[in-house]
């Protein structure tokens, strides 16, 4: 069963939010998602979450020409 997550962040510049699960076996099952809403201020769904794990998720600041500023982890 996957589960899904609610994702809130504000962020210190404007750009857009890439997230990606870490699949549990290697990097063919990273599930990567690019928002399409350019901002600074987040609220999104996050789905394909792994029951009775502990999910890591990347969190990218992504600028309009398409280039991955920061990136940071976390662990649910």
């Amino acid at each position: 069963m996957l589960l899904s997550a609610e994702l809130t962040i504000s962020l210190p510049v404007n750009g857009y939010l890439k997230v990606c699960i870490k699949g549990k076996r290697d990097s063919a099952a990273d599930l990567s998602h690019t928002f399409k809403k350019y901002g600074s201020n987040f609220q999104e769904y996050i789905h394909g979450l792994y029951e009775n794990y502990e999910n890591t998720l990347y969190v990218t600041l992504v600028d309009k020409q398409g280039k991955e500023r920061v990136t940071d982890s976390l662990k649910l």
